[in-house]
């Protein structure tokens, strides 16, 4: 019997873990579903313009790009070195804020909040600051803030036109701003969705775990 209370004790625990779900998780991969997918084709080629630049009207959407600070926005230009990460140029249709450098490259979704986003990107390392994207409300209040060089870190080392896939996706539809920010931040295929975003829980694990425990008891009951 103390077995068996130890037991469900421990159901009611990891039952009340289930019943609250992650806000958000970090993606290094393109995972948003029914996404939507702004290569920058269109964008007329510019170098070291202030912003914003409208970058939406592929999509049929009001999304600006803007640059913190406000100066130093270039589009498909050829020829951005990257420090040990190699050189983006010829074959990509790109964004990226260098003036400025460090900087960033902030993207505002004018015709409404997505709950997912993220985009190819690279920055140059070990000279500026570590890579960093942000997610905000329309409010401008800080939603989800993560350390790609610190969690997943990007090295092409020499690489030309090289880069990786992160973002971020959430549980609500409510970013409005989503800010990429390093030394010379670059970005291509801002990708996004405003669909229902499919965030893990954080009692997934326990619930598998809760079951070995279940099986555990049964053994113990009838040996």
């Amino acid at each position: 019997m103390k077995i068996f209370s130890k037991y469900f004790a421990l159901v009611l625990a990891l039952a009340g873990m289930h019943a609250t779900p992650a806000q958000a998780i970090f993606l290094t991969s393109d995972t948003l579903a029914g996404a939507t997918v702004i290569d920058f084709s269109t964008q007329a080629t510019v170098s070291n313009v202030s912003g914003p630049i409208q970058i939406g009207t592929s999509a049929g959407l009001d999304i600006q790009v803007n640059g913190d600070p406000n100066s130093g926005l270039y589009t498909n230009f050829n020829g951005f070195g990257l420090g040990s990460n190699g050189s983006w140029g010829s074959g990509m249709t790109y964004i990226v804020a260098d003036h400025a450098r460090p900087g960033s490259l902030i993207f505002q979704f004018l015709s409404g909040p997505v709950s997912g986003v993220g985009a190819f990107m690279n920055y140059a390392p070990n000279v500026g600051g570590d890579l960093i994207i942000r997610a905000f409300d329309s409010g401008l209040s800080l939603l989800e803030e993560y350390n790609v060089t610190a969690l997943a870190d990007i090295s092409t080392l020499n690489a030309i036109n090289g880069g990786a896939f992160r973002g971020i996706e959430r549980a609500t539809t409510d970013i409005s701003f989503f800010e990429v920010s390093g030394f010379v931040p670059v970005v291509d295929d801002l990708t996004f969705s405003s669909g229902n975003a499919q965030v893990p829980e954080p009692g997934a694990l326990a619930l598998i775990g809760l079951g070995l425990l279940g099986l555990a008891w049964s053994r113990r009951k009838f040996i």
